[in-house]
């Protein structure tokens, strides 16, 4: 029986439910053209020293920064209470 709180298990085909995402993602009819991104690197350093998730950036970084990109070839994202990205 599969565990309903796991995503992707060990029989899940990730290659095949990735090219259905991106199916899905196209088949919506995204147009990048007309986006206007704002500047966010401005404002990182400020929006880090004033989130309290920053003060631990330096520790995730010391901590799982080595391992998640060279061992796991994950990313960690680490974001303030209002989703940015930090």
């Amino acid at each position: 029986m599969r565990d309903s709180f796991l995503a992707v298990d060990a029989a899940t085909d990730v290659g095949a439910l990735a090219r259905s995402c991106w199916s899905r993602t196209w088949g919506a009819g995204p147009d990048a053209t007309g986006l206007h991104p704002r500047p966010a690197l401005d404002v990182l350093d400020a929006t880090r020293s004033s989130s309290p998730m920053g003060q631990a950036l330096p520790a995730v970084r010391r901590h799982l920064g080595a391992i998640a990109a060279e061992d796991a070839e994950h990313v960690v994202v680490i974001c303030d209470a209002v989703g940015r990205i930090l």
